[in-house]
């Protein structure tokens, strides 16, 4: 039995829209694995999920299934995968200092979320829709307010805080070094996530940014986002 990998689509099944099983695909990419992925829309992860993670609440993607083993949760399922499989190394022997960036990472990711809460609302089938207005009308408020409220000094912020980070592409090919590690799938996967969403928005964000520096670096990250 192979591996597979839940997913979150959109209207579009092949719109794998959700960052964080961008994360667990990448990391399935980058250590030579092959998977099937599983793309599911809200409604069927609510009917689906709870039946292979065995408990009705906080049934959430990803989930990465390998024979008996089922793991959630895209920092797990990378852990997971650096413990069992060879090929590449995720954490590169320092777990604590891709855990320490990734925090940092986390600190730009909900008001970049903000710029394209609307923009992932749209490519949402019906019922996919109201569940997400919902969830994220909860934690924000009103979804059109929250998309514009202090957007130039949000915008601003992340220029900040990812030229901060990409200063370090002058002395490494990656933010985790010589290699390709969690800290550069951490922001790649959310920043693709943001592309897939409105590509506009990403140019706007990373135009601060040296474009060359950011380019090596993306074009070599682009090569796990299939």
């Amino acid at each position: 039995m192979g591996i597979k990998l839940y997913e979150l689509r959109g209207k579009d099944p092949k719109y794998l829209w959700s960052s964080n099983p961008w994360k667990a695909r990448m990391c399935l990419k980058l250590k030579g694995i092959e998977f099937e992925s599983v793309p599911l829309t809200y409604p069927e992860i609510h009917a689906i999920l709870p039946g292979i993670l065995h408990k009705e609440n906080g049934c959430t993607v990803p989930v990465l299934v390998d024979g008996e083993n089922v793991i959630q949760d895209s920092f797990k399922i990378a852990q997971y995968l650096e413990e069992k499989y060879t090929g590449a190394s995720i954490f590169q022997g320092n777990l604590a200092l891709h855990e320490f960036i990734y925090n940092w990472i986390a600190e730009i990711k909900e008001p970049l979320f903000k710029l394209v809460i609307l923009d992932i609302a749209n490519k949402l089938d019906y019922e996919s829709k109201e569940y997400y207005i919902k969830k994220n009308t909860a934690l924000y408020g009103d979804l059109s307010t929250a998309a514009l409220k202090d957007r130039e000094v949000n915008v601003k912020r992340i220029q900040k805080n990812l030229n901060l980070l990409l200063d370090n592409l002058k002395q490494n090919t990656f933010l985790s070094g010589e290699t390709i590690g969690w800290t550069d799938i951490s922001l790649a996967s959310f920043l693709y996530m943001i592309k897939l969403a409105n590509e506009s928005v990403l140019n706007e964000v990373i135009a601060s940014t040296d474009q060359d520096l950011f380019n090596g670096w993306w074009n070599n990250m682009s090569k796990l986002m299939v």
